[in-house]
């Protein structure tokens, strides 16, 4: 049997096929439905220069979160990914810490500060201005500058208050020793400050040498 006819409809909501008089003269009627959000079919004309037009154009606003992308805007934006705040500071000479007490460590020298967020002039302390979870690193070369055994304990502390539990190294007869902190720390972009202290628990005092160091930076935003 041949096929009399092949016409075209576009009624329904998707693709689909008839077929009249399939004993004799057979016609097939394709429908095939101006495609929308509801049809499934052929695009009509407007809606393919609609589609066409999205490839091309002028990106003139991004929006996102502090710490994740930029902006400039414009007519012709320039858009960068923008790192969150990292610094490192040291000591730029040798720091002695009194027998008995509880001393903040005075890191003065910065070898970067990415947003301004160290205080190496006043509080030596790290306010960061991003919200997230900061790697901080604490390392120092210090020594006791009397003869004996003694212990001291390497203090990070969080809006003036401890923050975990200490670290401890003994010193003795002149010897130097390094301690260090691995510590990530959740910060909230706005009030919240690190600093380092050092507790000399004996009674000879103890020496910080210059380029002790104390450093961070953003491992994730909250």
């Amino acid at each position: 049997t041949s096929v009399a006819a092949l016409t075209l409809g576009t009624t329904g909501t998707d693709l689909s096929s008839t077929v009249a008089n399939g004993t004799t003269t057979p016609v097939i009627t394709l429908q095939v439905p101006t495609a929308s959000a509801s049809n499934r079919g052929a695009l009509s004309a407007a809606d393919w220069t609609t589609f066409n037009n999205k490839g091309s154009g002028t990106v003139t606003s991004v929006s996102g979160t502090a710490g994740r992308i930029s902006s400039t805007g414009g007519t012709a934006p320039v858009i960068d990914l923008i790192p969150g705040p990292a610094f490192s500071a040291s000591l730029s000479g040798n720091q002695t810490v009194s027998a008995g007490t509880t001393t903040k460590l005075t890191f003065n020298t910065e070898q970067f500060d990415t947003n301004s967020n160290y205080d190496n002039a006043t509080n030596y302390r790290f306010t960061p201005t991003v919200a997230g979870y900061y790697q901080i690193n604490v390392a120092l070369d210090l020594a006791d500058v009397g003869v004996g055994v003694q212990d001291v304990l390497l203090r990070l502390y969080k809006n003036g208050a401890q923050y975990l539990v200490p670290i401890r190294r003994q010193t003795g007869a002149g010897n130097e020793v390094g301690i260090t902190i691995p510590q990530l720390v959740s910060m909230n972009g706005s009030t919240d400050y690190l600093e380092v202290y050092l507790q000399v628990v004996a009674a000879t005092n103890c020496v910080v040498y210059a380029g002790s160091n104390f450093s961070g930076s953003l491992a994730r935003v909250a």
